[in-house]
């Protein structure tokens, strides 16, 4: 008689087949191609752009099981560096994708080609109106957001369990919520006014009288046929 609990030693250990190498493929051993570190440090300057190995290497995975190897990292100063890798990507046919803290489970802060490090230089908040209303970079981690806010008996309402890593850009984008988050309080129901880059490279912030009439402009210039998908906002 099989025991109920006996192990199956033909379901254990690696599946038949050949496995994924783990390894860095050879031709990724010299770091980014010389062109695009080229063409970006044109752009943004040598300390905005990481193209070593390790660098790549460094960002090619996040909390989910994939892992996806960029061919360029860079770290944008302000929302002007952002459009000017917009427009580079419109030119060129990259593509770019959005990563700050990296707490994905899906693999959404990982890139093939030009991963866009949103934390280094985008952290900051300013606390108004006695702790009702917090003006934040989205490079904040969440968690130093809400003990900031805590002095004045208040915390953000998204309340993921990556709290302490998660950024406030990566938790509105993805509308996070949490176990102690009800739907009034997740992410989209707790922004008040947002500036936000366009592909297009227009910058639009909701708080300006203009903002949707600029919007609209900006909307109809970006549908011009050009366009490879380069605003990708991810954790």
């Amino acid at each position: 008689m099989k025991k109920l609990f006996a192990p199956d030693a033909s379901r254990i250990g690696r599946p038949d087949g050949s496995a994924q190498p783990d390894a860095v493929g050879v031709e990724h051993l010299g770091g980014s191609p010389a062109h695009l570190v080229r063409d970006l440090t044109g752009l943004l300057g040598s300390g905005q752009v990481l193209h070593r190995l390790s660098d790549l290497v460094r960002y090619a995975s996040d909390a989910s099981p994939y892992r996806l190897l960029p061919q360029v990292v860079v770290q944008p100063q302000d929302a002007g560096d952002v459009a000017a890798v917009f427009d580079y990507c419109r030119r060129t046919g990259r593509h770019a994708t959005f990563r700050s803290g990296g707490t994905s489970l899906n693999g959404q802060s990982q890139s093939d080609d030009i991963l866009i490090d949103v934390r280094r230089h985008w952290a900051g908040m300013t606390v108004e109106n006695d702790g009702a209303r917090l003006r934040a970079r989205p490079g904040t981690i969440l968690s130093h957001a809400s003990a900031v806010l805590a002095r004045y008996g208040r915390r953000l309402g998204p309340d993921p369990a990556s709290a302490d890593v998660a950024t406030i850009g990566g938790v509105v984008a993805n509308n996070a919520g949490g176990m102690r988050c009800s739907l009034p309080r997740s992410a989209y129901h707790c922004v008040a006014g947002i500036t936000f880059v366009l592909p297009s490279g227009t910058t639009i912030n909701t708080e300006s009288p203009d903002a949707e009439s600029s919007f609209r402009k900006a909307d109809r210039i970006g549908r011009r046929p050009a366009g490879p998908s380069c605003g990708n906002t991810r954790r």
